[in-house]
């Protein structure tokens, strides 16, 4: 139950109006992949996401997003211009799709196309 002000409440679900088409992973902020290759989207809010081992795809959406590619050959898309791609050295062959400037952070060696 919400107090609106005034002596009003309101009883609902915070969490049904966050989500999007229903999908309840659409609420999670962060995400951390596992030994295989994962495909990580993330939504329109800030992400972290951790690919781990494996060749994996990262893809924070809209949001200012910090993207840990791990060992394993990562691709790492990047459309905002707070997006963060952290990816240290002896750790792959590493790729960022950009459609904008991204933040570079030391020790980081992907690629730019």
């Amino acid at each position: 139950m919400a107090l609106l002000g005034a002596g009003h409440y309101a009883v609902g679900n915070i969490a049904n109006a966050l989500l999007y088409d229903d999908n309840l992973a659409s609420i999670i902020e962060n995400a951390i992949g596992g030994a295989g290759n994962d495909t990580i989207v993330g939504n329109r809010v800030d992400n972290a996401l951790a690919g781990g081992s494996g060749n994996d795809t990262l893809n924070g959406g809209a949001g200012a997003d910090r993207m840990y590619g791990g060992f394993g050959n990562d691709t790492f898309v990047v459309d905002n211009a707070g997006d963060a791609v952290i990816e240290y050295t002896n750790q792959g062959s590493d790729t960022v799709l950009a459609s904008i400037a991204y933040a570079q952070h030391p020790g980081q060696h992907p690629h730019r196309q």
